[in-house]
C-alpha cells in the first residue's frame, strides 16, 4: 500500500488516502495522451492571469524528493482559448507547497497566487502583473507545518485573510492588503482539521469555516462547522459526522434550494450533507462507489441547471448526473487522463460554452523516451455529459536527477574527467574531459539500486580508478583504465545510508570506506582489501543521523578520523561530531559541537593558517528556528588535539545543503563554496586565512545545486567547481579565475 496525499483547488482541499501500489484499470476506460510541469503536479488553479478572456493554468509543483527538500515551484500555463496553452513559466515558491489559492491579496486589483509551504512554515505570495507573469514571492511565516488553506475577508477591511490547517490546529492570519499577513491567531475548530473551506453557509454576510476532521487512531472522522462573526472572529464549531475518512470538501447547492449543501469524498464513495439554513446541516447521506474516489468537483457539465459530480480517482475522470434532489446517478464512463492523476479543475479552456476538466499526473510517466515526466492532462467537454480523450501538457521531463559527481582521469589521458551518480533512473555517467574546461557527451550506465553519493579511488592497487557508490550499501566497480568500469560487486548495509568518504582507516595500506546513515545513529565502515575487495561493515556511533561525512586527522595522531554534520528536526539546532580514529579501523565514540538550525554539509580545511584542520559547517537554516532566514556556515577552530572551537557564523543565501574549501582564487587562503538550495546559487566566501571570510560572493546555477566537487578542469592552476544540479538533471561547471 501506498500513502498519497491529494489536494484539489475546490476550497484548496487535502486529504491522506491508502491505496493499492499496483491497481488494475476497470474495464470501459476511455484512453487519453498527457501535457509537462516543473514536477509532480499536486494542485492546479484556474484563473484568467493575462486578463485577455482565456483560462490559464497554475500548476503547483512538488519537488520534495530530497531531503531537506528544495523550494517549491508554480508552473504557470496560459491559455490560448483554443483548448491548449503556451510552454510553462516557472516561480519559485517556499519549500514543500502543498497547497494553491487565487485572490488579490495585495489589492491592485490583479490575481496573485498564494502557496501554503509545508516544510518551510511560510506562506508564499507571487503578486500578478496583469500580464501572466508575476513578481518574486512575498514570504510570511506561518504556524508550525501548515498544509492547507482558505481565503476570504473575515473581518470586513477591504482585504483577504487566511485560515490554515497543520493537521492539530486551525490559524486565522489577517491580511495586510499588501500581500503579507499579520501573526497567526489559533481557533477553536476541532480536532485532527484537514480541509478546510469557506463561504457563508448561513447567508448573513459573513465568510464561515467548514473544516474536515480526520482522526485516524480513534476512527472519528466528520467536518466542523464554524460561524463567522462580522469582526473576523468565529462561533464555536458545530461538528457533523462522516462513515469515512474525507479526502476532498466541496461547498455548494447541489439540490437546488438556494442553501449550500457539504459534497465530501472519501474512498468509499461520497458524503452528502445537505444544508437545512442558518448554518445547520442534515445528517451524513453515502452514495457508494466503486471507484475509490481521489478528489470531486461540483458543476454544471450538461448544460441542465442541476449540479453534477466529476470525480477523480486512480483510472481516470467519471461523471455522475445530478438528480437536483441533493443524490447523483452512479457513472457510467471512466475518462483516462494521466499517470496517476491527484489534482482536478473545471473551466471553459476552449471558448465553447462546455466545462471541461484538467487533472494533474502526481507520478511521472517512465514509459516515456523522454525520461521523467510529469504534467497536466486536459479533457475537452461536449456539453453532452461526455469528455474527449485527454491531451497532455508536460510540465517537467526529469531525465537522470545527478546527485554527486566523483572527479579522477579515469582514461588515463592527463584530465580530468566525471562519474555522476544519477537517482532516476539508477545509473552512473561518465563525462570525459577535453580540456579548457569541456567535457565528452555523457556514457551511462545502468546500477544496481539508485546512488545517493559518489567517490572514486583505486581500491585494488593496479593503478586505475575505481568507483565506490553509496546505494543503500556499497558498490564498487572496478575501473579499466579507459573510462569504463566492470564487475559490479555489492556489499550490504543493514540501514539506509546517504554519503561516503575513504581512506586508510587501520594504516594497512589498502582504502577503506565509511558509510553516512539517514535512519540509526551510525556510520559504517567496510575495511578494504587489497584486491579491491571489502570486509563486511562494522557499525560505530555517530550521535546521530547524517547526510554529510569528512575524513582527515584532526588530533596529529596519524590515524584519520571522521567529521559528521548530523542532522535535527525542522526549526531545531543540531551538531557536528567529530569521531577520532584508533588506527586499527575502530572509532572512539562521538565528541557534539552545537551548531545552528539544520546542519546539512561538512568540509575540512586549515582555515587559519596555523598547520591544524578546522571544520566548516553548513546550517540550511542559518540561527532561524523558521527557516525563512538565510542559511549560514560555522566554522569550527581546530586545537590539533581533536577538540575545536566555535569561530563563528557567516551568512549565505537561503537553504545551503553542501559545503566544500579550497583555493579557489589562489591567494593561498582556502576558501568556501556553498551551495544554497532554495537560492539556486553557489556562495562564494573568500578566506582571508585567519579563520573568517569575507562576505558572499553569488553565482547563479540551475535548480536546486545538491553536491559539488572540484578539479583543474582548462588546467589553469586554479580548482573548478562542477555542481549537480539535481532537478534540472544537468551539471553547472564554474571555472575560477584570479
Amino acid at each position: 500500500m501506498l500513502c498519497r496525499c491529494y489536494r484539489t483547488v475546490i476550497g484548496v482541499l487535502l486529504g491522506c488516502l491508502m491505496i493499492p501500489a499496483q491497481d488494475a484499470l476497470a474495464a470501459g476506460f476511455q484512453v487519453a495522451p498527457t501535457f509537462t510541469v516543473g514536477g509532480p503536479p499536486i494542485a492546479v488553479a484556474v484563473g484568467d492571469f493575462n486578463g485577455d478572456g482565456k483560462l490559464d493554468l497554475a500548476v503547483l509543483d512538488d519537488l520534495s524528493g530530497t531531503v531537506p527538500p528544495p523550494a517549491g515551484e508554480v508552473s504557470i500555463l496560459l491559455g490560448n482559448g483554443a483548448g491548449s496553452f503556451k510552454h510553462k513559466v516557472d516561480y519559485s515558491v517556499g519549500e514543500e507547497p502543498d497547497a494553491i489559492i487565487l485572490g488579490d491579496f495585495n489589492n491592485d486589483g490583479i490575481t496573485d497566487i498564494l502557496t501554503v509551504d509545508v516544510y518551510s512554515s511560510t506562506i508564499s505570495v507571487l503578486p500578478g502583473n496583469g500580464d501572466g507573469t508575476f513578481a518574486t514571492a512575498i514570504t510570511t511565516p506561518t504556524s508550525s507545518f501548515a498544509f492547507a488553506g482558505a481565503s476570504a475577508d473575515f473581518n470586513h477591511d477591504g482585504f483577504l485573510d487566511l485560515i490554515l490547517t497543520n493537521g492539530i490546529t486551525t490559524t486565522e492570519m489577517l491580511g495586510n492588503g499588501d500581500g503579507t499577513f499579520k501573526a497567526g491567531i489559533t481557533l477553536q475548530a476541532g480536532q485532527c482539521p484537514k480541509q478546510v473551506a469557506t463561504a457563508d453557509v448561513n447567508g448573513d454576510g459573513n465568510a464561515d469555516l467548514v473544516i474536515t476532521e480526520v482522526d485516524d487512531y480513534n476512527m472519528v472522522y466528520g467536518v466542523n462547522v464554524s460561524l463567522g462573526r462580522s469582526n473576523g472572529t468565529f462561533e464555536n464549531p458545530t461538528f457533523y459526522s462522516l462513515p469515512y475518512s474525507p479526502v476532498s470538501l466541496t461547498i455548494a447547492d447541489i439540490n437546488l434550494d438556494k442553501i449550500d449543501d457539504l459534497v465530501v469524498a472519501n474512498g468509499n464513495g461520497i458524503s452528502v450533507l445537505l444544508g437545512s439554513g442558518g448554518g445547520v446541516f442534515k445528517p451524513a447521506v453515502q452514495e457508494p462507489s466503486s471507484l475509490s474516489p481521489l478528489l470531486a468537483a461540483v458543476n454544471d457539465f450538461n448544460h441542465d441547471g442541476i449540479p453534477d459530480l466529476a470525480i477523480l480517482s486512480r483510472g481516470g475522470v467519471a461523471l455522475a448526473r445530478g438528480v437536483g434532489d441533493g443524490t447523483f446517478q452512479k457513472p457510467t464512463t471512466i475518462f483516462a487522463a494521466g499517470v496517476e492523476p491527484a489534482a482536478l479543475a473545471t473551466g471553459d479552456f476552449n471558448g465553447d460554452s462546455n466545462l471541461d476538466i484538467v487533472v494533474g499526473n502526481f507520478e511521472a510517466d517512465q514509459t516515456s523516451a523522454s525520461g521523467f515526466v510529469y504534467g497536466v492532462s486536459l479533457l475537452l467537454g461536449n456539453g453532452n455529459f461526455t469528455l474527449r480523450a485527454a491531451t497532455d501538457y508536460y510540465i517537467e521531463i526529469y531525465t537522470d536527477e545527478p546527485i554527486w559527481t566523483a572527479i579522477g582521469d579515469f582514461n588515463g589521458d592527463g584530465l580530468p574527467d566525471l562519474a555522476v551518480g544519477n537517482i532516476f533512473p539508477a545509473t552512473y555517467s561518465v563525462l570525459l574531459g577535453k580540456g579548457k574546461g569541456a567535457f565528452q557527451q555523457p556514457t551511462t550506465v545502468t546500477l544496481s539500486s539508485p546512488p545517493c553519493a559518489v567517490a572514486t579511488a583505486d581500491f585494488n592497487h593496479d593503478g586505475k580508478l575505481d568507483l565506490a557508490f553509496n546505494v543503500g550499501g556499497l558498490a564498487v566497480l572496478t575501473g579499466q583504465g579507459d573510462g569504463t568500469f566492470l564487475d559490479q560487486r555489492t556489499y550490504a548495509v543493514d540501514s539506509t545510508t546517504s554519503g561516503i568518504a575513504v581512506g586508510d582507516f587501520n594504516s594497512d595500506g589498502n582504502l577503506d570506506v565509511v558509510l553516512a546513515d539517514t535512519f540509526l545513529n551510525v556510520v559504517h565502515v567496510l575495511l578494504g582489501n587489497s584486491d579491491g575487495t571489502f570486509r563486511s561493515a562494522v557499525d560505530y556511533k555517530a550521535g546521530g543521523t547524517s547526510h554529510s561525512i569528512v575524513v582527515g586527522d584532526f588530533n596529529g595522531d596519524g590515524h584519520l578520523d571522521l567529521a559528521l554534520a548530523l542532522a535535527s528536526p525542522p526549526g531545531q539546532a543540531g551538531f557536528a561530531a567529530v569521531l577520532l580514529g584508533n588506527g586499527d579501523g575502530s572509532f572512539q565514540p562521538p565528541v557534539q559541537y552545537p551548531m545552528q538550525v539544520q546542519p546539512t554539509g561538512i568540509t575540512a580545511g586549515d582555515f587559519n593558517g596555523d598547520g591544524i584542520v578546522d571544520l566548516a559547517v553548513a546550517n540550511y537554516c542559518g540561527s532561524d528556528t523558521t527557516c525563512s532566514g538565510t542559511g549560514t556556515v560555522t566554522i569550527l577552530i581546530g586545537h590539533g588535539d581533536g577538540t575545536f572551537t566555535n569561530g563563528g557564523n557567516f551568512s549565505v543565501q537561503y537553504h545551503p545543503v553542501f559545503v566544500l574549501s579550497a583555493d579557489f582564487n589562489g591567494d593561498g587562503r582556502l576558501d568556501l563554496a556553498v551551495l544554497n538550495a532554495y537560492s539556486n546559487t553557489v556562495s562564494l566566501l573568500l578566506g582571508k586565512g585567519d579563520g573568517t571570510f569575507g562576505p558572499p560572493k553569488n553565482l547563479q546555477t540551475d535548480r536546486f545545486p545538491y553536491f559539488a566537487a572540484t578539479g583543474d578542469f582548462n588546467q589553469d592552476g586554479l580548482p573548478d567547481l562542477v555542481v549537480n544540479d539535481l532537478y534540472d538533471g544537468d551539471l553547472t561547471v564554474i571555472l575560477s579565475k584570479k
